[in-house]
């Protein structure tokens, strides 16, 4: 009787370990899966962009290299403090999340896109253990430097901060007096993304509950005296993707001169397992 209770025992013991051996393998994912990015930056001598993917959590590869739009691009490695392992930014149950900065080099991008923009929403990904990974990443923006201008702008960006809570903060000072007709985002996908909190001028504050309002509900034009500072603050809600962008801040002074400034966020994703869930099963239903 003991022994066959021991047999019974042993093989229950032997059917959980098999039924949760098969449930992490179903959880594994068949290739590394690269978060949505959305980035606009000026081409520079040296092009530093950052990207996020999730992989599981026994993969030892690294990315070597990326292909975009016949770009190549290199994977920086920290060398003095390296181990030669890749680091995980967070851990989850059967996955992790990684952070890459690729180096494309100007003369490689002039190449390829002449005098435009070089735009891109996907690139090839060659990791060291041989395998190559077609990666939807979002929308990504390498514009051309703007004009030089010998006049100084009416308004400018003077100082900048954020938190890890979402939110970017730009203030502008106001050299003359003038209004602003527009907030433009560089990237109109994130449109209906983003709430903005205006203050400074008349209206003297634009805002709802702490958040912001959606750029469609800005009220322009925005009166600013000479001496004022402008403050805008943006929060970006979704903690899934990366966000590294810009928007422009345009209109026209009282002598009648018109001008535009750029203000810049900065979001970096934070993940929960169910964001690592969704985000997986995402990406499969797209063709990643």
């Amino acid at each position: 009787m003991k022994e066959r209770v021991f047999w019974i025992l042993l093989s229950i013991i032997g059917l959980s370990w098999i039924a949760n051996y098969l449930y992490a393998d179903a959880k594994r994912l068949e290739v590394p899966v690269f978060l949505d990015h959305f980035v606009d930056t000026t081409m520079n001598d040296e092009n530093y962009l950052t990207f996020y993917y999730l992989t599981n959590k026994d993969d030892l590869s690294q990315v070597n290299y990326v292909h975009i739009n016949k770009a190549m691009g290199y994977v920086e490695r920290d060398i003095g403090f390296s181990t030669g392992m890749p680091t995980d930014i967070q851990s989850f149950r059967h996955s992790v999340l990684r952070k890459i900065t690729v180096l494309v080099n100007n003369a490689a991008l002039e190449y390829h896109a002449g005098d435009g923009d070089f735009k891109f929403n996907e690139m090839e990904v060659f990791f060291s253990d041989y395998r190559d990974v077609k990666a939807d990443i979002g929308e990504v923006i390498l514009k051309q430097p703007p004009p030089s201008s010998e006049s100084d702008d009416p308004l400018n960006a003077v100082s900048w901060g954020g938190s890890t809570r979402g939110d970017s903060f730009t203030g502008f000072n106001v050299y003359e007096p003038l209004q602003v007709e527009a907030i433009t985002l560089a990237i109109p996908q994130l449109n209906d993304r983003l709430t903005f909190k205006l203050s400074g001028g008349d209206p003297a504050q634009q805002t709802k509950d702490g958040k912001g309002l959606p750029l469609k509900e800005l009220q322009f034009p925005i009166r600013l005296k000479q001496g004022q500072q402008f403050n805008v603050t943006t929060y970006f809600g979704d903690s899934t993707d990366y966000v590294e962008s810009s928007y422009a801040v345009s209109g026209r002074t009282d002598s009648g001169e018109t001008f535009q400034t750029i203000g810049t966020f900065l979001h970096e994703p934070y993940l929960t397992q169910a964001d690592v869930q969704e985000i997986s099963k995402r990406k499969r239903m797209d063709g990643q």
